[in-house]
Protein backbone atom coordinates (compact mmCIF):
# COMPACT_ATOMS: atom_id res chain seq x y z
CA UNK A 1 0.00 0.00 0.00
CA UNK A 2 1.05 3.17 -1.16
CA UNK A 3 1.82 6.26 1.20
CA UNK A 4 -0.37 9.17 1.13
CA UNK A 5 2.25 11.78 1.84
CA UNK A 6 6.02 11.51 2.84
CA UNK A 7 8.97 14.31 3.22
CA UNK A 8 10.63 13.35 -0.20
CA UNK A 9 9.96 12.24 -3.12
CA UNK A 10 12.63 11.30 -5.48
CA UNK A 11 11.84 11.19 -9.53
CA UNK A 12 13.60 9.11 -11.50
CA UNK A 13 13.22 9.58 -15.34
CA UNK A 14 14.30 6.30 -17.44
CA UNK A 15 14.89 5.68 -20.73
CA UNK A 16 16.96 2.37 -21.78
CA UNK A 17 19.29 2.28 -19.00
CA UNK A 18 18.37 -1.39 -17.85
CA UNK A 19 21.87 -2.41 -17.10
CA UNK A 20 22.17 0.39 -14.48
CA UNK A 21 19.22 0.80 -12.82
CA UNK A 22 19.32 -2.38 -10.19
CA UNK A 23 22.10 0.12 -8.99
CA UNK A 24 20.35 3.47 -8.99
CA UNK A 25 17.91 2.06 -7.09
CA UNK A 26 19.20 -0.02 -5.18
CA UNK A 27 21.62 3.00 -4.21
CA UNK A 28 18.23 4.72 -2.88
CA UNK A 29 17.30 2.08 -0.96
CA UNK A 30 20.10 2.04 1.41
CA UNK A 31 19.15 5.86 2.12
CA UNK A 32 19.70 6.43 6.13
CA UNK A 33 16.63 9.19 5.70
CA UNK A 34 13.89 6.63 5.26
CA UNK A 35 10.86 8.92 4.46
CA UNK A 36 10.61 9.11 0.77
CA UNK A 37 8.73 7.73 -2.30
CA UNK A 38 10.45 6.66 -5.37
CA UNK A 39 8.99 7.74 -9.05
CA UNK A 40 10.44 5.89 -11.93
CA UNK A 41 9.46 7.59 -14.75
CA UNK A 42 9.99 5.32 -17.89
CA UNK A 43 9.77 7.25 -20.78
CA UNK A 44 8.95 4.87 -23.45
CA UNK A 45 12.01 2.62 -23.23
CA UNK A 46 12.92 -0.07 -25.46
CA UNK A 47 15.35 -2.46 -23.89
CA UNK A 48 12.94 -3.53 -20.59
CA UNK A 49 13.51 -1.05 -18.60
CA UNK A 50 10.03 -0.20 -18.14
CA UNK A 51 9.61 -3.97 -17.43
CA UNK A 52 12.00 -3.51 -15.42
CA UNK A 53 10.69 -0.75 -13.61
CA UNK A 54 7.64 -2.86 -12.52
CA UNK A 55 9.47 -5.58 -10.59
CA UNK A 56 11.23 -2.88 -9.05
CA UNK A 57 7.94 -1.35 -7.74
CA UNK A 58 6.30 -4.78 -7.12
CA UNK A 59 9.31 -5.43 -4.44
CA UNK A 60 8.70 -2.23 -2.64
CA UNK A 61 5.59 -0.05 -1.68
CA UNK A 62 7.23 3.30 -1.72
CA UNK A 63 8.22 2.53 -5.30
CA UNK A 64 5.78 3.77 -8.02
CA UNK A 65 6.43 3.13 -11.85
CA UNK A 66 4.86 5.37 -14.53
CA UNK A 67 5.12 4.73 -18.37
CA UNK A 68 4.68 7.19 -21.18
CA UNK A 69 5.63 6.90 -24.66
CA UNK A 70 8.74 8.75 -25.45
CA UNK A 71 8.99 12.51 -24.90
CA UNK A 72 12.40 13.52 -23.71
CA UNK A 73 13.79 13.85 -19.84
CA UNK A 74 12.26 16.79 -19.09
CA UNK A 75 8.87 15.61 -19.81
CA UNK A 76 9.38 12.58 -18.15
CA UNK A 77 10.48 14.65 -15.05
CA UNK A 78 7.92 16.95 -15.37
CA UNK A 79 4.97 13.92 -15.78
CA UNK A 80 7.31 12.60 -12.11
CA UNK A 81 6.40 15.67 -10.31
CA UNK A 82 3.21 15.65 -11.27
CA UNK A 83 2.55 12.41 -10.05
CA UNK A 84 4.80 13.28 -6.76
CA UNK A 85 2.79 12.79 -3.11
CA UNK A 86 5.95 14.27 -0.92
CA UNK A 87 6.57 17.37 0.47
CA UNK A 88 10.02 17.86 -1.68
CA UNK A 89 11.08 17.05 -4.70
CA UNK A 90 14.90 15.52 -5.39
CA UNK A 91 15.93 14.31 -8.86
CA UNK A 92 18.20 11.31 -9.67
CA UNK A 93 19.17 10.32 -12.96
CA UNK A 94 19.19 6.17 -13.56
CA UNK A 95 22.67 5.91 -14.58
CA UNK A 96 24.10 7.85 -11.49
CA UNK A 97 23.88 6.74 -8.10
CA UNK A 98 24.00 8.38 -4.47
CA UNK A 99 25.37 7.96 -0.96
CA UNK A 100 23.45 6.57 1.74
CA UNK A 101 23.74 10.00 3.27
CA UNK A 102 22.00 11.76 0.40
CA UNK A 103 18.96 12.35 1.40
CA UNK A 104 19.52 12.93 5.02
CA UNK A 105 22.24 15.50 4.51
CA UNK A 106 19.61 17.53 1.70
CA UNK A 107 16.78 17.65 4.30
CA UNK A 108 19.04 18.18 7.15
CA UNK A 109 20.51 21.53 5.56
CA UNK A 110 17.06 22.80 4.46
CA UNK A 111 15.96 22.32 8.24
CA UNK A 112 18.87 23.64 9.90
CA UNK A 113 19.33 26.93 8.04
CA UNK A 114 15.83 27.49 6.99
CA UNK A 115 16.36 27.24 3.38
CA UNK A 116 13.88 26.22 0.70
CA UNK A 117 16.68 25.29 -1.30
CA UNK A 118 19.35 23.10 -0.02
CA UNK A 119 22.34 21.29 -2.55
CA UNK A 120 25.02 19.22 -1.99
CA UNK A 121 28.66 18.15 -4.42
CA UNK A 122 29.17 15.67 -7.49
CA UNK A 123 31.50 13.29 -8.09
CA UNK A 124 31.94 12.12 -11.80
CA UNK A 125 33.70 10.22 -14.18
CA UNK A 126 34.27 12.74 -16.42
CA UNK A 127 36.51 15.78 -16.36
CA UNK A 128 33.33 18.07 -17.28
CA UNK A 129 31.71 16.95 -13.59
CA UNK A 130 33.68 18.15 -10.26
CA UNK A 131 35.62 16.15 -8.28
CA UNK A 132 37.19 18.94 -6.21
CA UNK A 133 34.46 19.11 -3.89
CA UNK A 134 36.58 22.24 -2.79
CA UNK A 135 33.58 23.79 0.54
CA UNK A 136 32.78 26.97 -0.17
CA UNK A 137 33.73 29.90 2.45
CA UNK A 138 30.09 29.83 3.64
CA UNK A 139 27.01 27.24 3.79
CA UNK A 140 24.07 29.69 3.72
CA UNK A 141 23.85 32.71 1.14
CA UNK A 142 22.57 34.09 -1.62
CA UNK A 143 21.51 32.47 -4.95
CA UNK A 144 23.57 35.11 -6.60
CA UNK A 145 26.26 34.87 -4.33
CA UNK A 146 26.38 31.20 -4.73
CA UNK A 147 26.25 30.89 -8.32
CA UNK A 148 29.19 33.89 -8.46
CA UNK A 149 30.83 30.63 -6.80
CA UNK A 150 29.56 28.09 -9.41
CA UNK A 151 30.47 30.43 -12.48
CA UNK A 152 33.69 30.69 -11.19
CA UNK A 153 36.56 27.96 -11.73
CA UNK A 154 37.56 27.84 -8.24
CA UNK A 155 35.02 25.48 -6.58
CA UNK A 156 34.20 23.39 -9.31
CA UNK A 157 29.98 23.29 -8.76
CA UNK A 158 27.81 21.69 -11.22
CA UNK A 159 24.72 23.29 -12.12
CA UNK A 160 22.65 20.84 -12.00
CA UNK A 161 19.02 19.95 -11.27
CA UNK A 162 20.10 16.86 -9.51
CA UNK A 163 21.54 16.79 -6.05
CA UNK A 164 19.38 19.75 -4.88
CA UNK A 165 16.33 19.69 -2.98
CA UNK A 166 12.91 20.87 -4.14
CA UNK A 167 9.76 22.92 -2.23
CA UNK A 168 7.51 20.53 -4.16
CA UNK A 169 5.00 23.56 -3.11
CA UNK A 170 6.82 25.75 -6.12
CA UNK A 171 5.27 23.58 -9.18
CA UNK A 172 8.54 24.42 -10.96
CA UNK A 173 8.15 22.70 -14.65
CA UNK A 174 11.37 21.88 -17.27
CA UNK A 175 11.29 23.18 -20.64
CA UNK A 176 10.35 20.48 -22.90
CA UNK A 177 11.77 19.99 -26.28
CA UNK A 178 15.49 20.76 -25.24
CA UNK A 179 17.91 17.59 -25.29
CA UNK A 180 21.25 19.96 -23.19
CA UNK A 181 21.09 22.32 -20.23
CA UNK A 182 17.30 21.95 -19.72
CA UNK A 183 18.30 21.20 -15.82
CA UNK A 184 20.58 23.42 -15.16
CA UNK A 185 17.98 26.18 -16.54
CA UNK A 186 15.66 24.77 -14.33
CA UNK A 187 18.23 24.73 -11.40
CA UNK A 188 18.46 28.14 -12.12
CA UNK A 189 14.53 29.57 -12.25
CA UNK A 190 14.56 27.68 -8.40
CA UNK A 191 17.75 29.63 -7.47
CA UNK A 192 16.01 32.66 -8.78
CA UNK A 193 12.68 31.90 -6.86
CA UNK A 194 14.47 30.60 -3.38
CA UNK A 195 16.66 33.87 -2.88
CA UNK A 196 18.82 32.22 -0.86
CA UNK A 197 20.32 28.23 -1.16
CA UNK A 198 22.29 25.96 1.78
CA UNK A 199 25.27 24.35 -0.01
CA UNK A 200 27.48 21.57 1.31
CA UNK A 201 30.41 20.31 -0.96
CA UNK A 202 30.44 16.83 0.42
CA UNK A 203 30.24 14.61 -2.71
CA UNK A 204 27.14 12.04 -2.08
CA UNK A 205 25.64 12.21 -5.62
CA UNK A 206 27.57 10.17 -8.46
CA UNK A 207 27.32 10.75 -11.99
CA UNK A 208 28.37 8.42 -14.40
CA UNK A 209 28.48 9.65 -17.75
CA UNK A 210 30.74 7.00 -19.49
CA UNK A 211 27.76 5.19 -21.08
CA UNK A 212 26.92 5.42 -24.34
CA UNK A 213 24.43 8.03 -25.47
CA UNK A 214 25.01 9.78 -22.50
CA UNK A 215 24.40 13.74 -23.00
CA UNK A 216 28.14 14.26 -22.13
CA UNK A 217 29.46 11.77 -25.16
CA UNK A 218 27.59 13.45 -27.80
CA UNK A 219 28.51 16.51 -29.06
CA UNK A 220 26.97 18.33 -31.66
CA UNK A 221 26.34 22.04 -33.34
CA UNK A 222 22.37 21.79 -32.35
CA UNK A 223 23.18 20.64 -28.76
CA UNK A 224 25.80 23.70 -28.36
CA UNK A 225 22.83 25.92 -29.94
CA UNK A 226 20.49 24.99 -27.33
CA UNK A 227 22.91 25.38 -24.88
CA UNK A 228 23.87 29.40 -25.65
CA UNK A 229 19.85 29.12 -25.61
CA UNK A 230 19.92 28.29 -22.23
CA UNK A 231 22.82 30.01 -20.81
CA UNK A 232 20.91 33.45 -22.21
CA UNK A 233 18.02 32.80 -20.40
CA UNK A 234 19.97 32.27 -16.89
CA UNK A 235 21.55 35.74 -18.42
CA UNK A 236 18.32 37.38 -18.27
CA UNK A 237 17.53 35.75 -15.19
CA UNK A 238 20.54 36.69 -13.15
CA UNK A 239 22.98 39.08 -15.00
CA UNK A 240 21.29 42.35 -15.52
CA UNK A 241 23.15 45.67 -15.86
CA UNK A 242 24.29 46.17 -12.02
CA UNK A 243 24.66 42.56 -11.23
CA UNK A 244 28.37 41.49 -10.04
CA UNK A 245 27.33 38.28 -12.14
CA UNK A 246 27.22 40.43 -15.89
CA UNK A 247 31.00 39.74 -16.23
CA UNK A 248 30.20 35.99 -15.37
CA UNK A 249 27.90 35.65 -17.99
CA UNK A 250 29.74 37.65 -20.51
CA UNK A 251 32.77 35.54 -20.18
CA UNK A 252 30.49 32.14 -20.60
CA UNK A 253 28.75 33.58 -23.57
CA UNK A 254 31.74 34.11 -25.62
CA UNK A 255 33.24 30.54 -24.79
CA UNK A 256 30.16 28.79 -25.84
CA UNK A 257 29.56 30.81 -29.07
CA UNK A 258 33.60 29.51 -29.42
CA UNK A 259 33.07 26.46 -28.83
CA UNK A 260 30.21 26.32 -31.64
CA UNK A 261 32.59 27.80 -33.93
CA UNK A 262 35.13 25.24 -33.51
CA UNK A 263 32.25 22.26 -33.69
CA UNK A 264 30.79 24.24 -36.77
CA UNK A 265 34.40 23.43 -38.39
CA UNK A 266 33.90 19.89 -38.00
CA UNK A 267 30.91 19.38 -39.26
CA UNK A 268 32.18 21.47 -42.26
CA UNK A 269 29.52 24.34 -41.68
CA UNK A 270 31.54 27.98 -42.18
CA UNK A 271 28.25 30.10 -42.18
CA UNK A 272 27.41 28.29 -38.29
CA UNK A 273 31.23 29.30 -37.65
CA UNK A 274 31.39 33.09 -38.83
CA UNK A 275 28.37 33.71 -37.13
CA UNK A 276 29.28 31.93 -33.87
CA UNK A 277 33.07 33.83 -33.88
CA UNK A 278 30.63 36.99 -34.59
CA UNK A 279 28.49 36.43 -31.93
CA UNK A 280 31.38 35.62 -29.86
CA UNK A 281 33.00 38.93 -30.65
CA UNK A 282 30.28 40.79 -29.08
CA UNK A 283 30.69 39.57 -25.96
CA UNK A 284 34.64 40.19 -25.62
CA UNK A 285 34.17 43.71 -26.61
CA UNK A 286 32.37 44.52 -23.52
CA UNK A 287 34.36 41.59 -21.28
CA UNK A 288 38.00 43.57 -21.58
CA UNK A 289 36.21 46.39 -19.60
CA UNK A 290 35.03 43.99 -16.61
CA UNK A 291 37.42 44.31 -13.95
CA UNK A 292 36.31 41.32 -12.63
CA UNK A 293 37.21 39.29 -15.33
CA UNK A 294 41.04 37.39 -14.77
CA UNK A 295 43.59 38.57 -17.36
CA UNK A 296 43.81 34.67 -18.02
CA UNK A 297 40.34 34.28 -18.97
CA UNK A 298 40.84 37.15 -21.48
CA UNK A 299 43.81 36.50 -22.76
CA UNK A 300 42.11 32.74 -23.41
CA UNK A 301 38.76 34.01 -25.44
CA UNK A 302 41.19 36.70 -27.36
CA UNK A 303 43.36 33.98 -28.82
CA UNK A 304 40.28 31.46 -29.39
CA UNK A 305 38.43 34.42 -31.12
CA UNK A 306 41.93 34.80 -33.07
CA UNK A 307 41.40 31.28 -34.35
CA UNK A 308 38.49 28.47 -32.53
CA UNK A 309 40.52 25.83 -33.78
CA UNK A 310 43.90 26.27 -33.52
CA UNK A 311 44.03 28.89 -30.97
CA UNK A 312 42.57 26.27 -28.60
CA UNK A 313 45.30 23.26 -29.79
CA UNK A 314 47.61 26.40 -28.83
CA UNK A 315 46.17 27.22 -25.28
CA UNK A 316 46.17 23.38 -24.75
CA UNK A 317 49.33 23.43 -25.84
CA UNK A 318 50.58 26.18 -23.54
CA UNK A 319 48.68 24.48 -20.29
CA UNK A 320 50.55 21.59 -20.40
CA UNK A 321 53.76 23.13 -21.24
CA UNK A 322 53.02 25.19 -17.92
CA UNK A 323 51.84 22.12 -16.23
CA UNK A 324 55.07 20.33 -16.92
CA UNK A 325 57.46 23.27 -16.00
CA UNK A 326 55.61 23.39 -12.61
CA UNK A 327 56.30 19.82 -12.30
CA UNK A 328 59.97 19.54 -12.80
CA UNK A 329 60.76 22.86 -11.09
CA UNK A 330 58.73 21.42 -8.31
CA UNK A 331 61.06 18.07 -7.96
CA UNK A 332 63.88 20.06 -8.55
CA UNK A 333 63.25 22.41 -5.63
CA UNK A 334 62.67 18.70 -3.98
CA UNK A 335 65.85 17.12 -4.71
CA UNK A 336 67.42 20.63 -3.59
CA UNK A 337 66.00 20.00 -0.34
CA UNK A 338 66.99 16.32 -0.07
CA UNK A 339 70.62 17.23 -1.08
CA UNK A 340 70.75 20.07 2.36
CA UNK A 341 69.25 17.34 4.27
CA UNK A 342 72.45 15.18 3.10
CA UNK A 343 75.17 17.82 3.45
CA UNK A 344 73.42 18.87 6.84
CA UNK A 345 74.24 15.30 7.87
Amino acid sequence: MHQDSVKISLIVPVYNTRSYLETCVGSVKAQTFQDWELVLVDDGSTDGSGELCDSLAAEDARIRALHFDNGGVSRARNRGMESARGEAIVFLDSDDRVDPAYLARLWELRQQYGTELAAVGFSGDNESVSTLHKALPEVCMTSERFLRYALGDQYGITLSCCAVIYPAAWKLRFQEGIAYGEDSLFFCQALKRAGRIAYDAVPLYEYYTGREGNTFTRQSLKKMEERLGIWEQMQQLFGGHDSGLKGDFLRILCDVHLQAARQAEKERNPAARKRHRKEAAGYYKPLLRQGDVSVKHKLRLGLLLLSPVKGADLWEGLQKSKAASSQAASKADGSAKESETAGGE
